[in-house]
């Protein structure tokens, strides 16, 4: 693949926005929407997504034989976006899932976790994430994909991956080395936990380089000897080889292993002080080429909401090394207060009220900035949601929240294209849309319709010829 080297002259940029975004809160975090900030960002941000992420695109359509065929109707539908909306399942919900679409017997504690979850529960959470995201996760973390040596259910991943996509889905593998998720059965010596890594990562890109569009290959690794990984084998060796030594090794080898993969690095400690903007700076092959792909950041809000200004800041220091960025793990509470260090634990309708409103301001941010490609809300229900925390769009019951409302409004209808326009005497029509897959019925003056599937996307052509 080819990737294009950062644009090392923008770090001065990145060092100035990562120092002012040292707070990434609000000081009162049940506040107001102008306690949130943002409003100068806000304003532009209709004109910017009309900029970056829509274009004006021709249609030619011609009859048999070539001729242009004039005054034929066309209906232009859009079909899926080439921004990503997503939503992450939980992984209890995963394992209901798995359980429901699959005929997979879950472990008995887990089972009796998902008691109140029935097979219509199931069915009402997946038409929810059809109708709100186009991406979601699956998780493949080291214990839960090989819990004993050599014993992986890889069948169970392929069937949910297809099921995933012919929902209309793309899929992050969610991840391939984190040092909190090393099994037992790997060996403590750090000679043979790297032959065990190299295996696993190897392994895991060959068999399924075809099959996820995505893949997180390190997780939390800019800052991994916090408390909560200190009990990790895997934290012991890290320090050994050093931080970059050792995310270089897993990239190369993930690299090797699937040269065209789409390959992401996955931060919570993304301050500069913290260490993720140094650690990307030596994340390159010897070409000087990065070894990932995509920059994901990770933004739950459990103890802070960041103010809009910030979240703008991140953007604008991230982009300067080029690579997208996925907001990856997006979490905004719904209890009151909604963050905090003492926040509401229960869902409540102020609550609901405060994070709907805060969450159609931030993807709206978001889906202004030209460096992001991706949004993924963690976890889409309350139910099994991390912290035990109220931090889905549905409610533990499936039933959606006023933030999943407020956002599936923003994506299938604000940011959604729909038109009707007929063609010239020499058969040329066009319109403005949005990135993505559309649907093209074309009706001839005389004849029946005919439907077109045609790709507007933000690299690719823009003229489109389309034969009756």
């Amino acid at each position: 693949m080819d990737r294009a080297p950062a644009p090392c002259c923008r770090l001065v940029l990145l060092v100035a926005a990562l120092q002012c975004s040292c707070t990434l809160h609000n000081g009162d975090p049940g506040g107001t929407a102008t306690d949130w900030g943002g409003l100068g960002i806000l304003a532009g941000a209709d004109e910017r997504i009309q900029k970056y992420r829509k274009a004006f695109a021709v249609i030619n359509v011609v009859a048999e034989g070539g001729t242009p065929a004039a005054d034929a109707t066309i209906e232009i539908e859009q079909d899926s976006h080439e921004f990503l909306f997503g939503a992450n399942n939980s992984l209890l919900m995963q394992y209901m899932i798995a359980s429901s679409k699959h005929a997979w017997r879950p472990p008995d504690r887990v089972a009796q976790q998902g008691a109140d979850i029935t097979v219509r529960d199931v069915d009402s959470y997946l038409q929810k994430l059809a109708a709100l995201a186009n991406y979601t996760t699956l998780p493949v973390w080291w214990n839960l994909y090989e819990n004993e040596k050599g014993v992986i259910d890889e069948d169970l991943y392929k069937k949910e991956i297809s099921r995933l996509h012919g929902q209309g889905l793309k899929v992050l593998a969610h991840s391939l080395v984190w040092n909190n998720m090393t099994p037992d059965w790997v060996s403590d010596d750090c000679d043979e936990l790297g032959k065990a890594l190299d295996t696993r990562v190897s392994h895991f890109m060959s068999e399924y380089r075809d099959a996820f569009d995505y893949f997180l290959v390190v997780n939390e690794g800019a800052n991994p000897f916090r408390p909560i990984f200190e009990d990790d084998k895997m934290t012991r060796c890290i320090k050994l080889m050093g931080t970059h030594a050792f995310a270089s090794r897993v990239f190369t080898t993930a690299r090797a292993a699937a040269p065209d993969a789409k390959l992401m690095i996955n931060e919570v400690s993304i301050l500069k002080h913290q260490g993720f903007p140094a650690l990307l700076r030596g994340l390159t092959d010897p070409r000087q080429r990065p070894l990932y792909d995509i920059i994901g950041i990770q933004s739950h809000m459990h103890e802070h909401l960041w103010s809009l200004d910030d979240v703008w800041k991140v953007c604008e220091g991230y982009a300067a090394f080029g690579a997208p960025i996925h907001f990856s793990e997006v979490t905004v509470l719904s209890g009151s207060p909604i963050s905090g260090m003492k926040y509401g634990r229960t869902t409540t309708k102020e609550g609901e009220r405060l994070q709907a409103e805060y969450a159609v301001r931030l993807y709206t941010v978001l889906f202004s900035h030209p460096a992001v490609q991706g949004i993924m809300w963690w976890n889409l229900s309350d139910f099994g949601a991390w912290r035990d925390a109220p931090a889905g769009l549905l409610r533990s019951d499936m039933g959606p929240k006023p933030a999943y409302s407020a956002l599936v409004d923003l994506v299938r209808r604000k940011w959604w294209t729909r038109a009707q326009t007929k063609t010239s005497r020499n058969g040329r029509a066009g319109f403005t849309g949005f990135f993505g897959i559309y649907h093209v019925t074309v009706t001839p003056k005389q004849g029946r319709p005919k439907v077109f599937d045609i790709r507007l996307s933000k690299d690719g052509v823009r003229e489109f010829t389309l034969a009756l």
